[in-house]
């Protein structure tokens, strides 16, 4: 469900406030405080029912492929039940209450609307035991204040753009999730769960690291120059957003990447981006899924 710019932004409980859920690396401390400079009035581990993580934003081959999203399922597995193979579990995550500027950051530090749509989900908090702890912070402290279990919205990010193909998160990117989830005392299956995620190798033949290097050689330096253009056009509309034309152009740069990646490089030099590491054969998905990862 995506939301009306004038439903964004809405107040909470009487007060100019807005829960969060942060469910990939905006678990991780150092990411969500250091890195983004966001001060959570409180926070809280939750599950949202109905919704699954999956690995399906666009990064950059070679380096960090795939950036976590949530998608809806129905229905979706649960922990007790969890086995590779199974249906993946409901997303965990740590719901933060932001104020309206905190949030309007998170925004814009998440590509303000190139990659994420901003949905409002129903979350409930979750502990590795019984019921939900809820914590507040202040002056830099977490001190643990009630229980609640019941249902409340959040505001959350999921893909913005078509249907892609899942790829492998970096294993620097799964270890920042992996050590959020720990700070954020998901329940002990959840934490399982993400264990079991494969991620991304990095090249270790000459051949594929050269392959690697020549890639990323006429890539990054247009990334960087994205980045750059993401970073200053961030926030144009006054709700961390960028402006039409640039979420239009990193689109079309971000596909053309990867319509490069895999369709062109990666046939001779090998992927970039784990889906060749256990013998999955993807080669007739991605050209069946043409049309909706490239032209939607």
């Amino acid at each position: 469900m995506q939301l009306l710019p004038d439903q964004r932004l809405g107040d909470e409980d009487g007060e100019n406030n807005i829960w969060y859920l942060g469910y990939g690396s905006n678990m991780n401390s150092e990411t969500f405080r250091s890195h983004r400079g966001i001060a959570p009035l409180k926070e809280m581990p939750v599950r949202v029912p109905g919704w699954v993580l999956t690995f399906d934003i666009y990064g950059v081959p070679y380096q960090e492929p795939a950036f976590s999203s949530i998608t809806p399922v129905t229905p979706a597995g649960t922990l007790a039940e969890y086995a590779p193979g199974n249906a993946p579990p409901p997303v965990h995550g740590t719901a933060y209450l932001l104020t309206k500027e905190d949030y309007i950051s998170v925004i814009g530090s998440e590509g303000g609307g190139i990659a994420y749509d901003e949905v409002e989900v129903l979350a409930e908090p979750v502990s590795p035991d019984l019921g939900g702890t809820v914590t507040e912070a202040r002056n830099g402290g977490v001190v643990s204040n009630r229980t609640d279990s019941a249902l409340f919205k959040v505001m959350t990010l999921t893909r913005a753009y078509g249907p892609t193909v899942p790829r492998s998160p970096s294993k620097r990117y799964m270890e920042l999730i992996l050590d959020g989830a720990q700070e954020a005392h998901l329940p002990r299956a959840y934490r399982s769960y993400l264990c079991t995620i494969p991620t991304y190798q990095a090249p270790k033949t000459v051949w594929r690291m050269i392959g690697a290097a020549l890639f990323l050689t006429v890539w990054i330096p247009i990334m960087t120059a994205v980045e750059k253009i993401t970073t200053a056009t961030a926030n144009s509309d006054g709700k961390g957003n960028c402006p039409a034309w640039v979420k239009a152009l990193v689109r079309l740069i971000l596909i053309a990447m990867w319509f490069h990646h895999d369709f062109v490089h990666s046939r001779f030099w090998g992927r970039g981006d784990g889906l060749d590491e256990d013998g999955r054969e993807i080669e007739e998905d991605l050209e069946k899924m043409t049309g909706a990862i490239y032209l939607d």
